[in-house]
């Protein structure tokens, strides 16, 4: 960051710093008064005219390089100064602990001898004095006015930001539609892949035109998936490759080849159109693209990739589909922008003179959404006309060229001084990484950036980082809840012009290291290290002497570079290092020399112990070791750390024990975890008495809790703790020996948001939650587990706030609630109910009378084989119930569930037979219906189709291993319009729709993917079952033992599955029609005889496999000459022989003949 970012704040501090030192006894111990005094003195002449200075240098490149060199001296001054506190501090600790005299006299045969101290010390601050005092004497070359206000430049605003809607898009609503007509046209639709290229300079709304696109409904109907990836500076391959795959699934992949990637791929996609957004990619390497577009030979024709992007001629590597250039907004758009944002405090009011100065700042941002919007926000603090005339006729437009650039730092110029630089700090990160508010919050705090203001530091951040969000400055801000890990945390992104503005103004502060691989300045403070780029070609840090913060951006576990680790061993003026989720060279790390770090991430790094050096960081404040999965133990001199106020620990599931006083820790405000330990040498849970937690606290071992002496620690007195959470690890032979007093004194504060408690092996509640439910009344999320001996639980309908309540594992549990513990059956808040495992529970008193909720609402019950009624809840969305065999579900219960969307049903036959007599309104809403292990019969004589006849809405439907499903009536398929996924799977009882028909596809006219697996008993298909299916992509025919032939397919398919038909002796008739098909799978057709001829004709067929085709004797001639085949394998069909290739020679046949 520049220096006049910096400079004000950091000569305030160092004054302070002074008078702090200068009344404590070491200045007197160490005789070092005097020349403090004289530092003191001549900072305070350089303070005198930082504002004047700092004004002119815009425009004097020689003012811009005198308070450079201030800086950097300033630093070197901290650093001195630094040294005083640490040893204050040292001596604090000495005190505090019995080895103190002994200690004083060791230190007289070492370096920290008083007399050695006391000369390093006096020879470094008369350096820094002299130093100080030559730069100080060329103040009056520039005429510099002394200001006589000495007072701190810090003003944090009193009000309080709050994070508003972001305004609704204007100005592309033709831009949007018009690539939405391109993707819907004919000509696209035919194509394999196409791709869009969206062209525009940074900030002119590339991404949010393709947010616009995205979530459009046409869009959302056109396309089966749709799949969003954030690129950036480096196309890798693979990790495109792993969002996608993850998009997809929702499942985290741990794939490490790109060939195990792009094979997933191609099958998880097979025969679905797909929409991919691209966004802001830089690759433009021809050959990259096309080894990337070569994973999507499996997708639908129809399918699209969108990418946005600020080259030319990435447009042109990538398209092919003509580049649409992004223009500028027009003036009146940007005008709606930036008023809306401008004149939201006015009280509606728009006055006319400041409307024509804030036009004329408009066509300064020259159609730029982003810089009217963040230039909107400022003017938005701004009333009097003279502040809107001084930001028109600023000098900062005319020192740059580049526009948007220009329009962003006007607004970065306004912010107070403690928002620059806490801002400009974030020149660490790359573009597009999410960023942890909390995390960015304490590397503030590390490197002194926030200003002490009477409040906790970590108040200012959060204050400074919603203002920062209000400015636009940060953006896409979620809160991410890990209750099952008791973590919750908030990230946030940068817009990549707001990167290149924290790069531009802090180039010579703050350094990302990523692929470009151009070595930072030596005077380099903070330093971001990309481990995922290659940085072999980095010969060493070793000219960067006096780094502040050191952070990698690692998320998969690579190891640290030699050339790295090395310099850490000189780095010793770290204030925050950050080595998370990586893994040392070897595994020592090496800490014991940075006395000045305050901040210490180690989190995800597989280490057993932390180094013993931690204790003696004397000045940190943060440590983080969430999920260091192997740590099993924490310094033991850890009470040392009188500074630290952050200590996570969050999965850390092999922590056995706390190091002994943590009480001694004053500061903490953060501690996730605290396991109970009953060894001597460790603390009680009794220590955390006068600690002022806030945040998450996980409490573990509580088994090892010896008496409520030791567990009163009153954490009902701890108002800023959210959640709290309960564990107790007994085996089953332990669980009465557990003392049910220790639970009681547990008392939460009645602020507590979330609640968990696992394991809890006493029979009796405490009091605190079975009657007082006032503690109760914040409560927005509740987890109760694994209670072995409890029988009864309270229905908790009084929580006001509860949203989400899980209940999991309570064996004895017969019921919850009864007429003496509530049973109104309000619950005004709650949106999701979690009953799994009630292997008892009989009874839901207050639930079982439709409950009111307002609040749209989840249901889901697993494995409670006694429980007899479950709630009906009007409001309910999705509901899934399995293994419930004992349900005796009440008329109307599935029909009064009006907003109902998804409903699963395994082994509960009671409700699926429910759906066939219950009448319900002729259209319900119902969209995904699942029904599995369904042993009663379906459909019985006489046929009841009750609310079947109302699933018009129906898009999704899936019968698995349903014994009583015989047959599918077409009544119930007539109804079936709107279906377009249909999958049944091991029913082995189905024969059709009727005794003599099979099944009537015929009506499902918007099918796109049917798929029939081991149905041994069906029938052949009808005639005309499948031939007007015009929407039908993907077809999956597996084990129909029954079936002889397979009728003529839809011309529009592109993937096809024949397996396990032991019966067909011939392909589809029309298979020669099906232009589009372009994968074919045909395999365990003992009868087949021959491939048709007509194959040939299929010039869009990529793929041919056929295996264990025993008695195949014919192929058609040439077939392994096919232009188009890009894959053919025959394996196991001992009538063919020969070998041959496909027409690329990606696959070998063996054992194959074919025609000449």
């Amino acid at each position: 960051m520049g220096p006049e970012v910096v400079l004000s704040w950091l000569i305030s501090r160092l004054l302070t710093q002074c008078s702090f030192i200068i009344q404590s006894e070491i200045s007197t111990i160490y005789n070092s008064t005097g020349e403090l005094h004289k530092l003191k003195s001549v900072l305070t002449a350089i303070l005198a005219v930082l504002s004047d200075a700092e004004g002119k240098q815009l425009k004097n490149s020689a003012i811009n390089k005198w308070l450079s060199e201030i800086r950097d001296v300033a630093y070197d001054a901290q650093d001195v100064l630094d040294e005083y506190q640490f040893e204050i501090l040292t001596r604090r600790v000495l005190r505090q602990n019995s080895s103190w005299a002994s200690e004083m006299v060791r230190r007289l045969f070492t370096s920290r001898n008083p007399l050695l101290f006391r000369r390093k010390m006096g020879r470094l601050v008369k350096q820094i004095v002299n130093r100080l005092d030559e730069i100080a004497r060329l103040r009056s070359r520039y005429n510099l006015v002394t200001s006589d206000n000495l007072e701190e430049i810090y003003n944090v605003q009193s009000q309080t930001s709050s994070f508003i809607e972001q305004s609704d898009v204007i100005g592309r609503d033709k831009d949007r539609d018009f690539i939405i007509e391109t993707l819907i046209s004919e000509k696209f639709t035919s194509k394999d892949v196409s791709v869009l290229p969206i062209i525009g300079m940074g900030g002119i709304g590339k991404t949010t035109l393709a947010q616009l696109v995205f979530n459009d409904n046409r869009v959302e109907t056109l396309f089966d998936i749709r799949i969003w990836v954030s690129v950036g500076d480096n196309f890798d391959v693979m990790k495109i490759c792993r969002c996608i795959l993850e998009s997809v699934t929702q499942k985290a992949c741990l794939f490490s080849q790109l060939d195990l990637f792009q094979g997933k791929i191609r099958e998880t996609l097979r025969g679905k159109r797909c929409f991919l957004v691209l966004d802001d990619v830089w690759n433009e390497d021809v050959f990259k693209w096309e080894g990337f577009r070569s994973v999507f030979t499996s997708v639908a024709n129809g399918s699209i990739i969108l990418v946005t992007t600020q080259s030319m001629l990435v447009g042109s590597v990538a398209g092919t589909i003509d580049t649409y250039q992004l223009a500028p907004l027009s003036e009146h758009d940007c005008w709606l922008i930036f008023k809306r944002r401008a004149f939201h405090t006015f009280g509606g009011e728009e006055p006319q003179n400041l409307v024509l100065i804030g036009k004329e700042i408009v066509r300064k941002c020259v159609g730029f959404p982003l810089a009217c919007k963040a230039l909107g926000a400022l003017m938005g603090t701004k009333r009097e006309e003279r502040e809107w005339t001084d930001m028109l006729e600023s000098e900062i437009w005319e020192l740059q060229k580049d526009s948007i650039l220009n329009s962003l730092k006007i607004s970065y110029h306004h912010l107070p001084t403690h928002l620059k630089r806490c801002f400009a700090f974030c020149a660490l990160f790359p573009k597009g990484h999410q960023i942890n508010k909390d995390m960015l919050i304490h590397l503030w705090m590390a490197n002194g950036f926030l200003p002490e203001m009477g409040r906790s530091l970590e108040e200012i951040g959060r204050n400074i980082f919603n203002e920062l969000v209000c400015r636009s400055f940060f953006q896409d801000v979620k809160k991410i809840e890990k209750w099952y890990d008791c973590e919750v945390t908030v990230s946030f992104k940068m817009h990549d012009m707001m990167v290149n503005l924290a790069r531009s103004i802090s180039m010579e502060e703050c350094y990302y290291l990523g692929e470009d691989g151009w070595v930072p300045d030596s005077k380099i403070r903070h330093l971001g290290v990309n481990l995922y780029s290659d940085l072999a070609h980095v010969n060493g840090f070793s000219h960067i002497r006096k780094l502040r913060s050191l952070v990698l951006i690692n998320h998969s576990s690579n190891q640290i570079p030699h050339q790295l680790m090395n310099a850490l061993c000189m780095w010793k003026c770290l204030r925050s290092l950050d080595l998370s989720h990586s893994i040392p060279p070897n595994k020592d790390i090496p800490l014991y020399h940075l006395k000045h770090l305050r901040y210490l991430n180690l989190s995800y790094m597989n280490i057993g112990t932390v180094p013993e050096s931690v204790s003696h960081l004397l000045h940190l404040q943060t440590l983080n070791l969430n999920h260091c999965e192997a740590l099993r133990e924490l310094p033991k001199d850890m009470k040392n750390l009188g500074d630290l106020r952050h200590l996570y620990l969050t999965g850390c599931t092999n922590l056995r024990k706390m190091p002994v006083k943590m009480g001694q820790l004053r500061q903490l405000r953060t501690l996730t975890k605290f396991v109970v330990c009953p060894e001597s040498g460790c603390s009680t849970l009794s220590e955390l008495r006068d600690l002022k937690l806030e945040g998450i606290l996980h409490l573990g071992n509580l088994q090892n809790l010896k008496s409520v002496a030791d567990a009163k620690a009153s954490l009902d007195l701890k108002e800023n703790i959210e959640g709290l959470y309960f564990e107790w690890v007994l085996d089953e032979e332990d669980i009465l020996d557990v003392n049910e007093e220790l639970f009681e004194a547990l008392k939460p504060p009645k602020t507590l948001k979330m609640l968990g408690i696992k394991g809890y092996c006493g029979k009796l509640l405490p009091t605190w939650l079975l009657n007082d439910w006032s503690f109760f009344r914040n409560l927005t999320e509740m987890s109760l587990s694994c209670w072995p001996r409890v029988e009864f639980l309270p229905c908790f309908e009084e929580f006001p706030l509860l949203k989400v309540l899980e209940i999991h594992e309570m064996k004895k549990v017969k019921k919850i609630g009864d007429k003496d513990h509530g049973g109104s059956g309000s619950f005004p808040s709650l949106c999701y109910l979690k009953l799994t495992k009630m292997a008892s529970l009989v009874e839901l008193f207050g639930l079982e009378k439709r409950p009111h909720m307002a609040q749209p609402f989840k249901l889901k019950i697993k494995n409670c084989p006694q429980l007899t009624i479950i709630p009906v809840i009007p409001t309910v969305r999705e509901v899934e119930i399995e293994n419930c065999s004992n349900i005796d579900p009440s008329e109307g219960f599935v029909s009064c569930m009006i907003c109902l969307e998804k409903l699963v049903l395994s082994e509960c036959d009671s409700v699926v037979l429910l759906l066939e007599r219950e009448k319900g309104d002729a259209n319900m809403p119902v969209k995904e219906l699942t029904i599995k292990r369904c042993t009663k019969r379906m459909f019985n004589r006489p046929p009841q189709f009750g609310l079947w006849r109302s699933f018009v809405s129906l898009s999704y439907l899936s019968f698995e291993s349903c014994g009583g499903l015989v047959f599918l009536p077409d009544i119930v398929m007539k109804q079936l319009q709107f279906l377009k996924y249909l999958i049944i799977f091991c029913c082995l009882n189905l024969i059709g729709s009727s005794e003599n028909d099979g099944l009537q596809l015929q009506y499902l006219t918007s099918l796109e993917k049917l798929s029939i697996i081991e149905c041994n008993r069906l029938l052949d298909f009808p005639e005309n079952a499948m031939r007007h299916l015009s929407s039908l992509k993907f077809i999956e025919l597996v084990g129909l033992r029954e079936i002889s032939y397979i009728p003529e397919l839809p011309i529009t398919l592109t993937d096809a599955v024949i397996s396990g038909c032991t019966k067909i002796y011939s392909l589809p008739d029309n298979m020669h029609q099906i232009k589009s098909l372009a994968r074919l799978q045909i395999m365990d057709l003992p009868n087949l005889i021959s491939l048709p001829e007509e194959m040939l004709y299929l010039t869009g067929l990529e793929k041919l496999i056929v295996i264990n085709c025993r008695n195949l004797e014919k192929v058609p001639k040439g077939l392994g000459k096919s232009v188009g085949l890009k894959c053919l394998r025959i394996k196991d069909c001992p009538m063919l022989e020969g070998e041959t290739r496909s027409a690329q020679g990606e696959t070998i046949v063996s054992s194959c003949r074919f025609p000449p």
